[in-house]
């Protein structure tokens, strides 16, 4: 339904095609999660996924109809994940420079 470019650090791409086929009721919610899943790619700076929750790599319907009532949680990894990303972010904008790993250059840090 979408991709981040953690790596690159800042873009997301969201397939709204795929969600728009689904139940009315649940495409707001899906969105919701969708761009949830994939920030906390960027946040996190690495292309991985939980075997339960917002960041499981693909959510079935049982996942869809619980996130419905209740949000999908966080695992605990992810958080730590997410701390350890902003982490790397920092240091990097603190050097001035923000790193695109995918293609192993260094970009300026527009001021």
């Amino acid at each position: 339904m979408a991709y981040a470019l953690p790596y690159e650090g800042v873009n997301i791409e969201v397939f709204y095609d795929r969600i728009e086929i689904m139940p009315p009721d649940l495409q707001a919610t899906l969105l919701a999660h969708v761009l949830v899943h994939e920030i906390t790619h960027i946040l996190q700076g690495v292309s991985r996924h939980s075997d339960n929750g917002v960041m499981k790599a693909r959510w079935d319907a049982s996942d869809r109809a619980g996130m419905v009532r209740i949000p999908l949680a966080f695992e605990p990894q992810d958080v730590v994940l997410i701390h350890e990303g902003l982490k790397a972010r920092a240091a990097r904008q603190g050097q001035g420079t923000l790193l695109a790993r995918d293609n192993a250059q260094t970009l300026p840090i527009a001021q």
